[in-house]
């Protein structure tokens, strides 16, 4: 981890999809390497902080990744963690 210690997400773009409903796409690099990824969004609403009043958006996110495509944990076989990673946030 330490000469990976960061995860890099940054977008290329955006589209809704419907109601509170939004595909992005972006670039993550992990463990050094970079490939694109598409990512689920469902805006959930604004809230502001009551101690410094800023306005903040709500979104979960969604998606899957493979560990291979990053190179991470090949030396154990997918019985035992499996390639496909769900991402829910």
């Amino acid at each position: 981890m330490k000469k990976y210690p960061k995860m890099i997400f940054k977008s290329t773009s955006i589209k809704k999809l419907g109601k509170d409903r939004y595909k992005l796409q972006g670039n993550l690099t992990v463990h050094g390497v970079t490939r694109s990824v598409s990512i689920d969004l469902w805006y959930r609403g604004m809230a502001t902080n009551p101690m410094n009043k800023i306005t903040s958006a709500g979104f979960q996110l969604t998606g899957n990744l493979k560990r291979s495509d990053f190179a991470i944990g090949s030396k154990f076989p997918p019985p035992i963690i499996a390639d496909d990673v769900d991402i829910k946030s």
